[in-house]
């Protein structure tokens, strides 16, 4: 069964194709049957090799010359190799022609051969852990620890993962690259692009894989005792870091969510869950890629647990002249960009590509239609709570169920 999975038809051509570039011969691979898998001569796989099976049972190379060919099934003047890893014979190379031409080249085909195969299965290995990790990591967000804590981190453990070590989430979420983003094949393209960056990117210790359709996680070690403000910039740093890498080396935006430090495996649940609840928050403030650790959306998060009906009854009462408006779109769109410049007025001039006195005028009118003019602080407030009442109400805001 191994044999088969290593000289698989697809890895068996791949060598024949490799190896006749190199040769500019026709050039065969056999299994451990004697049946030939892959061939320059289309017409010679599925056949039987009588050759290679000599060369399997004697583990010699075998040089098969004219006189030998009607004697022996399915073969033609050449020389055919043993293909071993580790030690045991998984296949036969075979080079067509005259023996006193090709021999030189047969140990260069058969080394080529077997170096290939290596790669493939380092490579399926590669992938199988991964896997493995990925279904750990689904299991931790979704709190499917069993019985035994430490059994669960002995499973980590074995697939070179410390759960034992502090550690905090990220969530990056990648945003859509045009057609690319549509249909199985290029998701299955992201997943592995980006899954292969993040292995580079990542420090010794740390976790990353996918978790569901465009979202990864990472759990980066800290250390607490640094203090709380002290792992957030950290974080942050990291978060923009790997933010600028997908952008710089594979063309991808994301928004990043990060969540705060809990002791134990139900804390790295609940600092998986801050990071999608800061992934969604953040929308409410930010229309460009962001990352937003959980604390910098405290005020986003306590609207959010507000029920629905005291949201909605408290825009009403502050911004109901407001949505009432002709023009009440436009004005919301100002006040938007007058929080997002921290209440500066030419800043926001600027952004809104307004006159300052144009848009004193907008402000003054808003100021007549609510009642509470945002160019005083307290009163901004008020509207900006209000603003981010009906953002929530208006978006798909809801909590992530851990598949």
């Amino acid at each position: 069964m191994v044999r088969r999975r290593m000289l698989s038809p697809e890895i068996a051509q791949a060598i024949v194709n490799r190896t006749m570039e190199i040769l500019g011969k026709n050039v065969n691979l056999m299994n451990t049957e004697g049946m030939i898998i892959a061939s320059g001569d289309k017409e010679r796989v599925g056949t039987f090799h009588e050759g290679a099976l000599k060369v399997i049972r004697t583990q010699q190379k075998l040089e098969i010359w004219p006189r030998d060919v009607q004697s022996m099934t399915g073969v033609r003047p050449g020389i055919n190799l043993p293909i071993r890893l580790n030690g045991e014979i998984v296949g036969v190379v075979g080079i067509t022609g005259d023996p006193d031409e090709v021999r030189n080249y047969g140990e260069l085909v058969r080394i080529t051969a077997e170096l290939m195969i290596e790669q493939a299965l380092l490579k399926e290995q590669l992938e199988a852990e991964q896997q493995a990790k990925e279904a750990l990591l689904q299991d931790l967000i979704a709190g499917h620890f069993g019985r035994d804590y430490e059994m669960f981190k002995l499973r980590a453990f074995s697939l070179g993962l410390r759960l034992d070590v502090p550690m905090a989430a990220l969530v990056i979420e990648i945003l859509s690259r045009g057609n690319e983003m549509d249909g199985g094949v290029s998701f299955y393209r992201l997943r592995k692009q980006v899954g292969e960056l993040l292995q580079e990117l990542l420090k010794e210790g740390d976790v990353a894989g996918f978790i569901s359709d465009h979202r990864f996680v990472v759990f980066k070690n800290i250390n607490p005792a640094q203090g709380g403000g002290v792992v957030e910039s950290e974080l942050k740093q990291y978060a923009r870091y790997l933010q600028a890498q997908l952008r710089e080396r594979l063309g991808l935006a994301a928004n990043i969510g990060i969540g705060s430090y809990h002791p134990g495996l139900e804390g790295l649940q609940a600092s998986f869950r801050e990071c999608l609840t800061a992934l969604q928050l953040g929308r409410l403030r930010a229309s460009t890629p962001f990352v937003f650790h959980i604390r910098d959306l405290a005020l986003e998060e306590m609207i959010s647990l507000v029920p629905p009906e005291v949201r909605q009854a408290f825009t009403g009462q502050v911004l109901r002249g407001l949505l009432t408006a002709r023009d009440g779109e436009e004005l919301l769109k100002t006040m938007e960009k007058l929080f997002a410049e921290n209440l500066n007025l030419s800043s926001a001039a600027n952004a809104l590509y307004l006159h300052r006195n144009t848009l004193q005028l907008r402000l003054r009118k808003i100021a007549r239609l609510t009642g509470r003019d945002p160019r005083v602080f307290h009163e901004a407030v008020l509207l900006y709570i209000a603003y981010l009442c009906l953002k929530l109400d208006n978006s798909q805001f809801s909590s992530y169920q851990a598949p």
